[in-house]
């Protein structure tokens, strides 16, 4: 796009090479003698490089990496996914990290079903000190809450039982309220609340009735889980 509308200006990336293939069988776009040229200027050679032809449907490999540097009370991040579609109907992603000076993992699991989807997400950061004997979490949160394991989970399930009944699950759970201030690349480091639900769903013409369960994790500093409420049953018709 960038080649039709300005001929004369570098686009953003590009690759040349010696010899480039497309391959329609396998749908791969195969190089030799390659450079990867940013703003045209060349920042990697590679003698031989492939990668999925824009005809390629969903297929096993690494994905484009993440990184970020420093910054506040943040380290450096550098993530690299890895998809691996095993079957037809569900696939896992996983990301080998490097967060908060800290090795971490994050893992990603969908499937489909017939009359249904799972979709779970996840971290897991390793080698953080653990707590300090004496330290408040009221008094100081950050340091009270560093421990050997932290991470968070993220995820949602639907499935329709019969054309009028349909029942769900939305998960949101951190291991404690400063992972997402410190890691803020999984996009809640401004959220106040972490929000769970499960609930049922009823349909049939112009009739409506739910019922659900909320259970909430604040994210504040103030933020008490003993203290936090519990709605169930919350009923709608």
């Amino acid at each position: 796009e960038v080649c039709r509308q300005k001929p004369d200006k570098a686009p953003l990336w590009r690759i040349q090479a010696r010899r480039t293939v497309i391959d329609d069988e396998s749908e791969d776009i195969i190089y030799t003698d390659a450079v990867m040229r940013l703003w045209d200027v060349p920042v990697i050679y590679l003698p031989y490089f492939r990668h999925p032809s824009p005809k390629a449907k969903r297929r096993s490999g690494f994905l484009t990496p993440t990184f970020a540097s420093a910054s506040g009370s943040s380290g450096g991040f550098f993530a690299i996914p890895y998809f691996w579609a095993f079957a037809d109907d569900k696939d896992l992603t996983v990301t080998p990290m490097y967060a908060d000076s800290q090795p971490a993992l994050g893992l990603g699991y969908r499937q489909r079903f017939s009359k249904g989807i799972v979709n779970v997400t996840g971290s897991g950061l390793f080698g953080a000190n653990k707590k300090k004997t004496g330290t408040s979490v009221q008094n100081n949160p950050d340091k009270a809450l560093e421990r050997s394991f932290r991470g968070h989970i993220v995820g949602n399930a639907r499935f329709d039982l019969t054309p009028q009944w349909r029942v769900g699950l939305d998960l949101e759970r951190a291991t404690d309220q400063t992972y997402f201030r410190r890691l803020p690349y999984f996009g809640y480091q401004n959220a106040t609340a972490l929000v769970s639900k499960a609930y049922a769903q009823h349909f049939n013409y112009l009739n409506y009735f739910s019922v659900e369960g909320y259970t909430f994790q604040g994210m504040r500093a103030n933020d008490r889980l003993a203290t936090t409420p519990t709605l169930l049953p919350m009923v709608e018709y």
